[in-house]
């Protein structure tokens, strides 16, 4: 997903750094972090939640969810969420693939428009 994703920004001109973490609760502390710097039009974060046995998994995500509000709405950036909440690796699989299936072409096509709305419509 990060390669597809990272190869279609730079097709469209844009430039991408990677940054790799333990886990996904981590994710929207990074984006608020890197939202900070004022260095990028967007942040794309992945990552992936795979359901156990208990609900661990349900808190997990409502962490994360309220994480990236509150850093997208706190920087006035555009955090694009790609996290999967699966119950197995072939739900990571099928949305991985070298298809158009695959959630990293999404991200990146949604991070494209959404910059260029941006640009569109600046802030006041």
């Amino acid at each position: 997903m990060v390669k597809k994703c990272a190869d279609l920004l730079t097709a469209a001109g844009a430039a991408s750094d990677v940054h790799v973490l333990p886990g996904s609760l981590e994710l929207p502390l990074a984006a608020d972090r890197l939202a900070k710097t004022k260095r990028y039009d967007a942040v794309v974060c992945f990552g992936v939640i795979m359901k156990g046995e208990t609900f661990h998994f349900d808190l997990i995500l409502q962490m994360v969810e309220l994480g990236f509000v509150r850093a997208m709405h706190d920087n006035d950036i555009p955090i694009l969420i790609e996290i999967l909440p699966v119950t197995t690796m072939a739900q990571v699989e099928a949305r991985s693939g070298d298809n158009e299936f695959n959630k990293g072409y999404e991200a990146g096509l949604a991070t494209i428009d959404i910059i260029k709305w941006r640009r569109e419509n600046p802030a006041k």
